[in-house]
């Protein structure tokens, strides 16, 4: 449990060339907390950003919400034996536990999250012994028999690894980050359909406690199509958590390459960047039509209607 009087540590990675998902979801984060919540806004990065980057960043901060803001160069950190197999903000979050030792629990999350939600009750869960928080997967399609490959006890408890709940201190303890990076050194891992990912549940297996789903409410999520599947680990209040303020996270399309479920969540932060910030990353112009078309009133909701009436229309086609 998170010793109130200290900023709540939020980390986030990311290189240069993603300043801008990253910047967006750090404004989502912000602007959802609470007043009286207090952040330290963790980036580890692989490589320095310039001190004007870094600026335009903690300006959007407009509540006072972050009372500390931290840019940890991760250049040399990780060995060059493990990059090309493995994404580089998949690797720095694996050095979370060593990289600070001054906190007991810490939150990660990953730079195409939108956060709907204050995150500060999520410091108040006593981890115990349990090495993370999480929210598990649906067993859907090829994750049935991926999960099952994984020889977990209970395939049921697959986590996405977008979103954790980190206990810091026991990690050290067990010397998880080693752990970690063995494992994902080993034959065994080239299998891995998620590496760091897949890592992680087998583990943290049987030491992990679930998080509600709108914490980090991933693609299968949302279509009707895969309800079903949801309620086989979560309730229908659970369900209407997602639908109505889940943290959206884009794990397969991207919003600003084009549409993705929920995509105007993204495009709702974006468009609030400084244009400072914006000229860091090119997003798609197509993309950005598409959202004033959805922002338009009647035109808008037209096309969002039909977008319903296709997902209840697969939905039913499924049941026949």
């Amino acid at each position: 449990m998170m010793n109130t009087t200290m900023p709540l540590p939020i980390v986030v990675c990311y290189t240069t060339n993603f300043v801008v998902p990253a910047a967006t979801t750090l404004l989502s984060i912000i602007e959802s907390a609470d007043p009286n919540t207090t952040y330290h806004i963790i980036s580890l990065v692989e490589a320095p950003l310039s001190p004007s980057i870094e600026q335009r960043i903690k300006g959007l901060d407009k509540r006072g919400i972050v009372s500390k803001w931290s840019f940890i160069d991760m250049s040399g950190r990780v060995p060059s034996a493990y990059f090309g197999s493995f994404s580089i903000g998949s690797l720095y979050r694996i050095l979370i536990p060593k990289l600070l030792p001054e906190y007991d629990t810490a939150l990660y999350l990953d730079c195409d999250i939108i956060v709907q939600n204050d995150l500060s009750k999520l410091f108040s869960i006593d981890l115990g012994e349990n090495l993370l928080g999480g929210v598990r997967e649906t067993l859907i399609g090829a994750n049935i028999d991926h999960f099952k490959s994984l020889e977990l006890n209970d395939p049921t408890w697959y986590i996405n690894s977008g979103f954790l709940l980190m206990n810091l201190k026991e990690m050290r303890r067990v010397n998880f980050s080693k752990k970690m990076m063995d494992l994902l050194q080993t034959e065994r891992a080239k299998s891995f359909v998620f590496p760091d990912q897949d890592a992680y549940n087998i583990l943290a297996h049987g030491k992990i406690i679930s998080l509600p789903p709108y914490y980090n409410s991933i693609r299968t999520f949302y279509p009707s199509i895969y309800k079903d599947a949801f309620l086989k680990l979560y309730t229908n209040d659970d369900w209407k958590a997602v639908h109505r303020h889940g943290n959206v996270h884009y794990t397969s399309a991207k919003p600003w390459k084009g549409y993705a479920i929920q995509f105007d969540k993204w495009w709702d932060y974006y468009i609030h960047l400084p244009e400072s910030l914006k000229q860091q990353m090119e997003v798609s112009k197509k993309a950005h039509k598409l959202y004033n078309i959805w922002k338009t009133p009647i035109i808008g909701q037209i096309f969002q209607g039909l977008l319903k009436a296709k997902d209840t229309l697969t939905t039913l086609l499924k049941k026949k």
